[in-house]
């Protein structure tokens, strides 16, 4: 179990390096060829977080409750 985890860690890390290689590459060679890619990934955390916030108000408390009351390390 631990090597086929260890073998699938690695094939997604390889994935990933390989997914920004190949931008980097695309930049190397023509910059302005590459697409502009605009985020919004600040506008869905903050969906997501109101989302989750409404869903735990439902149980009767907030999540400043949940981060006094989860686990620390």
């Amino acid at each position: 179990m631990v090597i086929g985890s260890r073998v699938k860690d690695q094939l997604k890390s390889k994935s990933y390096n390989e997914q920004w290689e190949s931008l980097d590459s695309m930049m190397e060679e023509d910059p302005s060829n590459v697409p502009e890619v605009k985020s919004n990934t600040d506008e869905n955390l903050v969906s997501e977080i109101q989302t989750w916030e409404q869903e735990i108000q439902k149980f009767g408390f907030d999540l400043e409750v949940l981060v006094d009351e989860s686990p620390k390390t």
